[in-house]
């Protein structure tokens, strides 16, 4: 259950215009401009081995996520105001409960799927094996910071207000896990599909503590430790096959 934090009703510190500028950078940018840049820059240096360099992949990470910090920073500052009764209680609790829902749910989907992991978490599996600090640098520090950014401080916080309370929630969240199994559902591959309910109950999980906190600070430190979680037990799990 989301407990409803009334500070949230308020409208928005974004802008508009810094709103838009924010999704353009993700959707637009990030999944489609930047990567046919860098693309097109790699060849241009003449390495035909991959199709985007691994030096270019990591600059594209850093501009993204810079850019996303920069537009978002009203969100940022209001938070300063903001008093949260035991946030740090809230946060523990809240990754108790999603580590828990994640122990149940994942093995579920898998056997649904007959298989351990989505095509998003098989890609950073392959990528942790010859891309390792691109992978770090992707997963633990930009994902954590312009998804939340995107999905909760512009969708969900931009939507929200006193009347449209469960419809932010239900975007939100729904959007986050899409976006999660996109490539699959580019590719065709509806066998990818049952783990969008595993993304979107995760995307639940950080609109619960930013809902409840009100600080998008604590949504990225949930995402953030999720995700450091998940790449320690894959990098384990790869050093006992080695």
């Amino acid at each position: 259950m989301i407990k409803r934090n009334r500070y949230m009703d308020e409208k928005s510190p974004l802008s508009t215009t810094a709103s838009i500028l924010i999704l353009l950078n993700y959707f637009l940018g990030y999944l489609v401009v930047y990567p046919l840049i860098g693309h097109a820059l790699t060849r241009a240096m003449g390495d035909t081995s991959v199709l985007i360099s691994n030096e270019i992949l990591i600059g594209i990470v850093i501009f993204t996520t810079v850019v996303s910090i920069i537009l978002a920073w009203p969100l940022f500052k209001d938070e300063r105001s903001i008093k949260t009764k035991k946030p740090i209680k809230k946060f523990l609790i809240t990754y108790g409960l999603m580590y828990l829902t994640m122990l149940i749910l994942n093995p579920l989907v898998a056997l649904l799927t007959n298989s351990d992991s989505s095509q998003n978490q098989n890609l950073i599996i392959e990528s942790l094996k010859s891309q390792p600090f691109y992978v770090i640098l992707s997963a633990i520090i930009m994902a954590p910071i312009v998804e939340e950014i995107v999905f909760r401080g512009v969708l969900f916080r931009k939507i929200r207000n006193e009347y449209r309370y469960w419809t932010a929630i239900i975007i939100s969240a729904i959007t986050f896990g899409l976006m999660h199994i996109f490539g699959s559902l580019i590719e065709g591959d509806i066998n990818d599909l049952p783990f969008v309910i595993v993304y979107t109950v995760l995307g639940l999980f950080f609109v619960k503590i930013y809902e409840e906190t009100g600080k998008i600070t604590y949504a990225i430190a949930l995402h953030f430790l999720n995700n450091v979680v998940g790449i320690l037990a894959i990098y384990l799990l790869l050093s006992e096959l080695i």
